[in-house]
């Protein structure tokens, strides 16, 4: 949910995504024959589901619904949206940085969303 939150945020609250020219990212494969790679801590089941739906439902307004109806996220429905933890974190960002509505972001691609 961590990438969803943070393209959302560039994107809604006037960011912006530059090159860094001479950077290098990487990417280190887990495999069970080599201890090095083995993790160094634990991600409990379900994170990630409850970190990509903290992200919607912080980010995507009237739209956090539409989410509600793929499978994976069937466990949000009702009383498992208490589940996700305070978002008001969220409402003091969105608010600082005066960020637009996902909406905004649809309407930018109209050949794309229809409504």
């Amino acid at each position: 949910g961590e990438n969803i939150d943070q393209s959302l945020r560039i994107w809604l609250c006037g960011g912006e995504i530059v090159v860094a020219k001479d950077s290098y990212v990487a990417h280190m494969w887990r495999m069970s024959n080599q201890p090095k790679t083995k993790a160094k801590y634990r991600v409990p089941p379900g994170s990630s589901q409850k970190n990509r739906q903290r992200a919607a439902k912080a980010w995507f307004g009237g739209l956090y619904n539409k989410t509600l109806q793929f499978p994976e996220f069937g466990q949000f429905r009702g009383s498992g949206q208490s589940g996700l933890g305070s978002l008001a974190n969220y409402d003091d960002i969105k608010s600082r940085m005066e960020c637009k509505p996902f909406v905004w972001f649809l309407d930018r691609f109209p050949q794309i969303y229809h409504w």
